[in-house]
Order: C-alpha cells, then structure tokens, then sequence
C-alpha cells in the first residue's frame, strides 16, 4: 500500500518566479531518480512563499535513502536550495490529498 504525505517549504522573499521556472521542466535524470525511489506521485503548489508538496511513495525509508544518495538529486539541490528558506516542515501522513492550497508549479508525470 503506497504512503501519502505532505510537507512544506517556504521561498526566500523574491525568488517566487525563479522557483516556476525551474520546475517547468523536469530534467530526465531526475524523473528516473524520484521514479526509482518508489514515488508514484508529487505535486507542488504554491500560495506566496509557501510551498506545498504531496507526495506518494511505496516507502519512505527508500525514498530517503535514493534521494539522498542520489548524485542528480544533489545536483537538483544546488539549483533550488538557493531559492528556499532553510527550514522545512515535518511530513504529515495523509489518507487523501486535498489540492487547492495554491496554484500548480510541478507534478510529476506519469509513467509511460
């Protein structure tokens, strides 16, 4: 049975537009990497600075474990850590995801 949570993020003052840019693409050896780590779904909405992330995962130990010994999600890390405040929230398990808390910057694709 797959896991949801939720956990939030907040921009640096600012950095709003950047932050959209970057996610309007996904690189493919990301989407290999999130996929790899058993994520079935992610979709990030913002409202201001505060960002929204639901995600869906087989567990969450591996998905850790993948994106944080991933060299991509490293290198993904360089390009949107700059853009964040530093602090982010605790995951909260969820049994259904309510969307609407902001406006869609990413959602992971499905699979092929």
């Amino acid at each position: 049975m797959a896991i949801r949570f939720i956990f939030t993020t907040s921009l640096r003052p600012g950095r709003e537009a950047e932050y959209d840019a970057v996610h309007r693409v996904t690189p493919v050896e990301l989407d290999r990497v999130i996929r790899a780590a058993g994520a079935h779904f992610w979709r990030i909405e913002r409202d201001g600075t505060r960002v929204f992330h639901f995600v869906e995962v087989d567990e969450i130990e591996r998905f850790d474990a993948v994106l944080d010994g991933s060299d991509v999600n490293s290198s993904w890390q360089l390009v949107v850590s700059p853009l964040l405040e530093p602090t982010v929230s605790e995951r909260t398990l969820v049994d259904d995801f309510e969307f609407g808390r902001g406006e869609l910057v990413w959602e992971l694709p499905l699979a092929d």
